[in-house]
């Protein structure tokens, strides 16, 4: 029986939405693009409405346009928890996605916003997170339907060696930096010591 916390063992449905086979034949590219009062730059995180989806998320890497005025951006995908695993992790961050090499094209009319996909680092580290912002801590690599780095390599916290989630609230020690969760140290949120020190610092 495969772990919750590991990969489905069948892939996610394939991206349908009105795409393109990639293309050599002539054609110009651009830097940046204006799409219904929104402007979207080589790199931005685009917001795309696929048939099966009405909010998939790509990196912009290419910005091109046919002979005949047919625009089309290429994309490399970033794949949602509900891709990636049967049963969602309770440490997979609610604004948690997986970058990818699989890179796609299609028309620019699919696009219809932007957001943010930060390291996990930085947006754990913000105090308030807006609704455009996620967060991305390892690769989803469709052909062997794993993650790089595996979920077994990823950081613990606290005594109970618990993967770090964003979903979770802990303490933090002032002297090391590493973090608990309250039950796990007996405290309690709401009496909580700015100043508190672990017992491994305190020995």
């Amino acid at each position: 029986m495969k772990r919750t916390n590991e990969p489905s063992d069948s892939e996610p449905a394939p991206r349908k939405h009105a795409s393109r086979k990639q293309s050599d034949s002539p054609h110009n590219e651009f830097s940046r693009l204006k799409l219904n009062g929104t402007v979207y730059n080589v790199g931005d995180v685009a917001v795309i409405k696929e048939y099966t989806d009405d909010c998939c998320f790509g990196k912009i890497v290419k910005i091109w346009c046919k002979a005949k005025g047919q625009a089309f951006v290429r994309l490399r995908w970033y794949y949602k928890p509900s891709d990636v695993f049967s049963t969602v992790p309770v440490f997979i961050g609610v604004d948690e996605l997986f970058n990818s090499d699989h890179e796609q094209d299609v028309y620019v009319q699919t696009l219809y916003d932007k957001v943010q996909v930060l390291s996990f680092p930085d947006y754990s580290s913000r105090s308030e997170i807006d609704e455009d912002i996620f967060f991305t801590r390892a690769r989803y690599i469709p052909s062997t339907n794993q993650l790089d780095p595996p979920i077994d390599a990823w950081p613990t916290v606290c005594l109970c060696k618990a993967i770090q989630s964003p979903n979770d609230v802990y303490v933090e020690c002032e002297q090391c930096g590493r973090l608990y969760h309250f039950p796990c140290v007996h405290m309690e949120q709401e009496k909580v010591d700015k100043d508190w020190v672990c017992s491994a610092c305190r020995q």
